[in-house]
């Protein structure tokens, strides 16, 4: 504090320290911690949480990252497309690819956003990396797809769950629309 050990200046009047006085006698609040910023002490919140409207340090979530112990305890929401593989993710570096998207660099302006998988494929995985899994032959899938359950035969095909292949309609008077 800035008085006597024990004590704390306020208003020009000398005032005992409580358990709930807070960082003028160098107390945090529960779940909050004490880091030095600037010279100055800070309650903040660990990296991986921040500061909830009530004022407790909670997880950061997923989809976010919460670099922690800064004046405000901000969360970052990762850049549209990604999201994160934990609840506690502490930078920007934790935020990929999300399930369905592909990470692809603007050259013009070197950001890289998340981008849909293309029709024909799909990606399970939150990852920086292409969408490699291919629908089966005579399949396609919308873009986005995030698993092979989102493939469908093309028109003329009909999906055979045995072989979970897309086989050439029988003709004889049989629609296969695809689907």
């Amino acid at each position: 504090g800035n008085g006597r050990l024990g004590y704390y200046v306020n208003n020009s009047y000398c005032r005992k320290c409580r358990p709930d006085s807070g960082l003028e006698c160098e107390l945090c609040p529960p779940t909050t911690v004490k880091y030095q910023k600037f010279g100055e002490n800070i309650c903040s919140c660990d990296p991986g949480k921040y500061m909830n409207a009530t004022g407790q340090c909670v997880n950061c979530g997923a989809g976010y990252y919460c670099p922690g112990r800064n004046l405000t305890s901000d969360r970052y929401k990762c850049k549209p497309g990604a999201t994160t593989l934990s609840e506690t993710s502490q930078s920007a570096e934790d935020c990929k690819c999300d399930k369905g998207r592909f990470p692809e660099i603007n050259v013009s302006t070197n950001v890289t956003i998340c981008q849909l998988c293309n029709e024909g494929y799909y990606k399970a995985g939150v990852e920086d990396t292409p969408c490699r899994e291919e629908c089966m032959p005579n399949g396609d899938s919308k873009k986005g797809a995030t698993r092979r359950l989102d493939c469908f035969c093309i028109n003329h095909f009909y999906y055979l769950a045995r072989t979970e292949t897309c086989d050439l309609c029988p003709g004889d008077g049989v629609k296969c629309p695809g689907g």
